[in-house]
């Protein structure tokens, strides 16, 4: 199959009232996939395979999240983007680390994925937009830090609260 072929049936899967946003996030998605297959090929990236070992449960929610179809909240809402769900692992790979808790993944009727810590005093809440495009909020309950700020690619402060997250008994 040809690309354009390819471009054209991914568009007919669709739903009909697909927007252009939709058509470009999942044509962002195909070549995201490509990029990613062809890193693997060099060696590159994580395979899925670790991420299942690493992180099963936040493999298997992303899963579930993939399945649910157009308004599964009975109040009209979208699918949940594949960039979503690819951006959601791959910022999830690079943050958690193997004593991080699982978060709470909550999908938004903005067909965007809500990643959230309720725990240890910490609230940690990330709307995953795209890979470089973040809405975080956070609150330290013993310290009185909080904050809230959309984040690009630099996730410095995200990880900080991770760290912090995780080290907290």
């Amino acid at each position: 199959m040809s690309t354009k072929e390819a471009v054209i049936e991914m568009i007919r899967r669709l739903p009909d009232e697909a927007t252009v946003e939709d058509i470009m996030t999942e044509l962002t998605f195909r070549r995201s996939v490509e990029e990613g297959l062809q890193q693997l090929d060099a060696g590159q990236g994580v395979p899925h395979d670790e991420a299942r070992r690493r992180f099963p449960d936040v493999v298997a929610a992303l899963d579930e999240l993939a399945q649910l179809p157009a308004n599964w909240d009975s109040y009209g809402a979208g699918t949940i983007r594949h960039s979503s769900l690819l951006a959601t692992l791959e910022l999830l790979l690079r943050i958690m680390r193997e004593n991080t808790p699982m978060p709470a993944l909550v999908p938004t009727n903005r067909r965007t994925i809500l990643v959230e810590w309720h725990t240890r005093g910490i609230d940690l809440e990330v709307e995953v937009h795209g890979s470089d495009r973040l809405h975080v909020a956070f609150e330290d309950s013993r310290d009185g830090t909080e904050w809230e700020a959309e984040l690009g690619s630099d996730l410095t402060r995200l990880v900080e609260c991770i760290e912090r997250l995780s080290k907290r008994d």
